[in-house]
């Protein structure tokens, strides 16, 4: 009888053991599941096809999770007002490729997933080549800028209750960013193909103002701490007046290599090379701040409003590397999956 225990106990903790790997390495393909009750940092990984989750609290790297691609990329991501979704446009192409249509019927889509669970919320169809999201703050609606042939985009609107699409606007050439007016009341979006500035009044869904960019490839766009918002271009930054689209005191820079961002003290933050441009734009001359040094090219910043730190993603060295805002001192390197792009941050 003793024989008979002695086996039976061997064979329990064997299957113990298989269990456990089994969860672990995820083999029989259930879905990778998590809960982040943290404050946590969330990189888009375009090649990997996944996101990956940053710990603020232990300032380490937590997980990656496949995304429900349907054999797309994923791009820029937004958080909803709330903090309880994010937004992510998927496309033909990966982060960095030229943004062309391959196919002019083929669809690409948004895909919004759970802040906490990283699963998929709601899969939106999306007609054309999808840039960017982004969440109003004030309404229940989504706009997405969407490239819907070779020489046109459209800004399309999606009720964030319904997902039914509600309206949209044509505009013309490549759309490269979006940005929210100080006043809340209009959206500004800029393109390529030609370089333009558009004032969209978001109570009509009228373009406001729209003109002509003077800046070689315009890829990124804020809105300073006046009316003005900030252009950062291939080899410039420069203010640009919404109310007529007039453009003033640019300011000459390296080859930028990601997109700018502004820092909740009011300095512009501009990657470019293996270096972060710091400067604080003013309406007659711009003020130089110390410029960071990084360990490769950086794409995007975000920073934290609790903690002043920010945190920068670094594709090549699939790394997001974070510091103190004030100090501009990089502190600490953290794994962030394959070839790291997008950030946003949920604390």
């Amino acid at each position: 009888m003793s024989l008979i225990i002695r086996i039976l106990l061997h064979l329990s903790l064997c299957s113990m053991v298989i269990v456990f790997v089994s969860c672990e390495r995820n083999d029989i393909g259930s879905p990778v599941t998590i809960n982040i009750d943290f404050p946590a940092l969330y990189a888009i990984n375009s090649s990997g096809k996944s996101i990956s989750v940053i710990n603020l609290n232990k300032q380490a790297f937590e997980i990656s999770i496949p995304l429900e691609d349907g054999g797309l990329f994923p791009c820029q991501p937004t958080v909803s007002p709330d903090n309880k979704s994010i937004a992510i446009a998927m496309r033909e192409q990966a982060w960095g490729e030229p943004m062309v249509l391959n196919n002019a019927t083929k669809t690409n889509a948004v895909l919004v997933i759970d802040a906490k669970t990283c699963q998929t919320q709601k899969t939106i169809q999306i007609s054309g080549s999808p840039l960017k999201a982004l969440y109003s703050p004030t309404k229940p609606e989504l706009w997405v800028a969407v490239l819907t042939s070779q020489a046109t985009s459209e800004i399309q609107v999606f009720n964030t209750d319904t997902w039914v699409k509600i309206n949209e606007i044509e505009l013309g050439g490549i759309l490269t960013d979006l940005c929210l007016s100080k006043n809340k009341q209009n959206l500004y979006a800029i393109g390529v193909q030609p370089a333009r500035f558009y004032s969209i009044d978001l109570n009509t869904w009228s373009i406001e103002t729209s003109g002509n960019l003077s800046i070689d490839f315009p890829k990124s766009i804020q809105t300073a701490f006046w009316d003005e918002a900030i252009i950062t271009g291939q080899s410039e930054a420069t203010l640009i007046r919404p109310t007529d689209g007039y453009t003033y005191n640019s300011k000459y820079l390296g080859s930028t290599t990601g997109y700018s961002a502004i820092s909740p003290g009011g300095i512009l933050w501009i990657p470019y090379s293996s270096w972060i441009d710091r400067t604080t734009p003013g309406f007659n001359s711009w003020t130089d701040q110390n410029n960071l040094y990084m360990s490769g090219n950086v794409h995007s910043i975000v920073f934290s409003s609790k903690t002043d730190r920010f945190y920068a993603s670094i594709p090549s060295l699939n790394s997001v590397y974070s510091g103190d805002v004030n100090n501009t001192s990089t502190e600490s390197k953290t794994g962030a999956g394959s070839n790291p792009t997008g950030l946003v941050l949920i604390e």
